[in-house]
């Protein structure tokens, strides 16, 4: 929806009742003659084209949405110049604090964060001013916008947004002192740079609001929408989700995603998962996988099973640097696969018995039991191992034990399957009498 000429100079007009946000929308701004506003823009970024108060008042303005935090506006000036203005509801800061806020934001700066290019504070109006990206929203690419296709998102594209977004929370992560987190994370907060990489947006505003009027959502930890607090554990979540809506396109809003990738996966069909446009090009499947792999394990139930956001941008920077022929020789190093090899020798694990090629052990790894099988292979090379292991994960036939996961880093090999309660054939024939 276009507003016209003059409605930003009525955002900021005051009306005989005090009130600065008036219905009154599409007046040309020659037939008013309104105060100058009390609080003027402030600008924090010396980065961008220039332009003053005035610019901005004589703008038109269109809708491009209502988020958790607000409205946001597409603001056309007429020197050219195009910014994104967020009009902040549920945020009751003294202009003091809020100042603080501006400064954090301003301060933490990074090729895939949304830069904060100004803002506006009144007692009833608080604006931030942010670029324009062209492109939209990867939340709009991926699902189209009204009235409009979806965009062709080759995997190529998917990975530098997966990449660029990463980069971006990790360095959110290390900064003061690792104590920083999003809290916000999803498909409509993230846009592409002018190379395809996403970059995060809204970066500051959940220690804004109230814990009590934030709404959750699909994209949410479970965590947070018990308790409403969020964490570094659950900005990995987030990224989780994303990653996820970005391999099936499917948005997490009208259903639990992840509840259908885990249900497909453990049916043996992760083809199924991805997106039709993706599979039209099979060289890229295992990278899709491994990709499918580290959102799965993003998503977990437990933060802190949850791996680093640190771990995970090592992982996908890895896979990003692949040749579509090449395969990755580790996966799992650095990342949390659920549980830790020096789990199994604690309370949780059951030793099940020792064969040929090694130790297994019944492990419970949140809601259902597995057995990880823990090799002894001294004599295989790490590349050759890992070539025969991806082979063996291929394998699907209703007669063969699926491999669900494994790892294969240079110091330890282990094997995970679905735990069968009846056990193994040997055990239901020889079994003590009784038992």
């Amino acid at each position: 929806m276009t507003t016209g000429r003059g409605w930003w100079l009525l955002l900021f007009v005051r009306s005989n009742c005090g009130n600065f946000f008036m219905k009154t929308r599409g007046a040309p701004a020659s037939d008013l003659k309104p105060p100058l506003p009390l609080h003027p823009l402030v600008f924090v970024s010396d980065s961008g084209p220039v332009f003053d108060f005035e610019d901005l008042l004589r703008a038109s303005a269109k809708v491009l949405g209502n988020g958790t935090f607000g409205r946001t506006y597409k603001s056309d000036m007429d020197n050219g110049i195009t910014v994104v203005v967020k009009e902040l509801k549920l945020v009751s800061l003294s202009e003091a604090e809020f100042k603080r806020h501006m400064e954090l934001v301003q301060n933490i700066r990074h090729e895939n964060i949304v830069e904060l290019r100004a803002y506006i504070y009144s007692k009833d109006k608080k604006l931030m001013l942010y670029d324009h990206y062209n492109k939209g929203s990867v939340s709009s690419l991926l699902h189209g916008r009204t009235g409009k296709k979806r965009a062709n998102l080759d995997w190529e594209t998917r990975k530098r947004i997966a990449l660029g977004v990463a980069r971006g929370i990790a360095h959110i992560h290390t900064q003061r002192g690792a104590m920083l987190v999003h809290g916000n994370i999803k498909a409509s907060n993230i846009f592409l740079d002018s190379q395809q990489y996403g970059c995060v947006s809204d970066f500051g505003l959940t220690n804004m609001i109230s814990k009590t009027f934030i709404e959750t959502t699909q994209y949410h930890a479970p965590e947070v929408k018990n308790t409403q607090n969020v964490s570094q554990a659950s900005d990995v979540y987030n990224y989780g989700m994303l990653l996820l809506e970005l391999l099936t396109r499917k948005s997490p809003k009208p259903f639990d995603i992840f509840m259908w990738v885990d249900s497909i996966k453990h049916r043996g069909c992760t083809a199924k998962v991805f997106d039709v446009d993706l599979l039209k090009n099979p060289a890229i499947e295992d990278q899709m996988v491994k990709m499918l792999q580290i959102g799965i394990m993003c998503v977990a139930r437990a933060p802190d099973k949850r791996p680093k956001m640190s771990a995970v941008l090592k992982t996908i920077e890895d896979i990003s640097k692949m040749n579509i022929w090449e395969k990755p020789e580790l996966f799992f190093d650095d990342l949390n696969c659920g549980f830790e090899l020096e789990d199994l020798l604690k309370s949780s694990a059951m030793l099940l018995g020792r064969g040929t090629f090694g130790t297994s052990y019944k492990v419970t790894s949140y809601d259902d039991d597995v057995v990880v099988k823990i090799m002894k292979l001294p004599n295989f090379a790490h590349k050759e191992l890992w070539q025969r292991i991806e082979l063996i994960r291929k394998l699907s036939h209703e007669n063969i034990v699926k491999l669900k996961d494994y790892s294969c880093s240079k110091n330890e090999q282990f094997l995970v399957y679905d735990y069968d309660k009846l056990g193994s054939i040997s055990r239901l024939l020889y079994r003590p009498h009784g038992t």
